[in-house]
């Protein structure tokens, strides 16, 4: 059997889930598709989507918040576990400039690595999302 994979969703605990969906929404372009509750997992969930990628967002009814390190770049990686999503986008140093002006957290860039140009911001929660370019090179 080959195993060949697509993305399709990543998933986040919020505390606070039309607070996170609206920002999805208005920062980052997902559109949302329903909410529900999930007796089982005590959460609301929310899902969203962006050109066929999905978010699906908990809402504990037992919250606890992300810890401060998970919210820095280079501290989080020093935590085992998943670390963050990465989306790309074609123009990251526009993007920043437009994030920057709607007041969006950027927590680190937008820098050129020497290949392609990127960023982390947070959402409401301080989650860590990056934003990396499409181009995998550059002049400058």
């Amino acid at each position: 059997m080959e195993k060949r994979f697509r993305p399709e969703h990543f998933a986040v605990s919020v505390s606070n889930l039309e607070r996170s969906m609206e920002w999805y929404q208005s920062v980052l372009g997902f559109e949302p598709e329903r909410t529900e509750y999930a007796p089982p997992m005590h959460s609301r969930v929310g899902f969203m989507n962006n050109n066929g990628f999905r978010i699906e967002i908990f809402e504990h009814d037992q919250k606890i918040p992300v810890p401060e390190d998970r919210k820095i770049p280079n501290l989080d990686i020093q935590t085992g576990g998943t670390k963050h999503i990465c989306l790309e986008h074609d123009d990251i140093p526009a993007l920043a400039e437009e994030l920057r002006n709607s007041g969006v957290d950027i927590v680190f860039g937008p820098v050129c690595n020497g290949v392609q140009h990127m960023m982390f911001i947070r959402d409401p929660d301080g989650i860590l999302i990056e934003l990396v370019s499409a181009v995998r090179t550059y002049s400058r």
